[in-house]
């Protein structure tokens, strides 16, 4: 298997076209557990870093506004086709490793799925977050647990004879946790999923990770 390096940009701009065909057991697991941990929208300001192609869109139906964002002008695309029929909803092309042009205070909900593992600084990503989250807004976000770099796997593709990986910057859940803590965002809950036999039956290309942690979950508030 010929492997070739890509930025995170360049890489989900090739995906975009096949990524919601694509067979991928993390994205399953985090369909799964995140709409769990979701709250009530009516009325709230949604803010969606790292849309993709819109996979939680729908979840957000109820919102008075949506702002997706994505730095991909190839998952963006995708996104806005699935939204075509939610008007609510607004897109931003924004690189979450550069600065935020939000205003402050500006959303309810702050929301992010299987992004965290791009971004290179953390404690300034949280802090930013904390900035234009409004006073009582609540964070939920999701990463690959950091167990899954010990075996080298990171965000990646393949077509044909080749795969495709994507910058990817390895942080412990310890700083995960901190950053959220010292940016002023007070830790509600940090959940690591475990494969089990139940995720094996369910979807055979876990059986390589059983026992292994593979999921992250965190949930964070903003005092009022």
């Amino acid at each position: 298997m010929k492997i070739v390096h890509l930025s995170t940009q360049e890489g989900y701009n090739r995906w975009a076209e096949a990524y919601d065909a694509f067979e991928n057991p993390l994205v399953a697991l985090d369909q799964y557990l995140l709409p769990q941990s979701m709250p009530e929208f009516s009325g709230k300001r949604v803010l969606d870093l790292g849309c993709g192609t819109g996979r939680y869109l729908s979840h957000f139906q109820k919102a008075d506004s949506v702002l997706a964002c994505d730095f991909s002008s190839g998952m963006l695309e995708k996104a806005r086709i699935k939204a075509s029929s939610l008007a609510q909803v607004e897109f931003a092309e924004v690189d979450v490793n550069r600065p935020f042009p939000f205003q402050d205070q500006t959303f309810d909900f702050l929301f992010s799925s299987l992004v965290l593992e791009h971004v290179v600084d953390i404690n300034h990503f949280f802090r930013s977050c904390f900035r234009f989250a409004a006073p009582g807004a609540s964070l939920l976000m999701s990463t690959m647990h950091p167990a899954m770099f010990l075996r080298q796997t990171q965000a990646h593709f393949q077509d044909g004879d080749t795969e495709f990986r994507f910058e990817s910057f390895p942080h412990q859940v310890s700083e995960f946790v901190m950053a959220l803590i010292t940016t002023g965002w007070q830790v509600k809950n940090v959940s690591e999923t475990v494969i089990n036999s139940e995720w094996v039956d369910s979807i055979p290309k876990w059986s390589k990770w059983m026992d292994w942690p593979v999921h992250l979950t965190l949930q964070a508030q903003k005092s009022t």
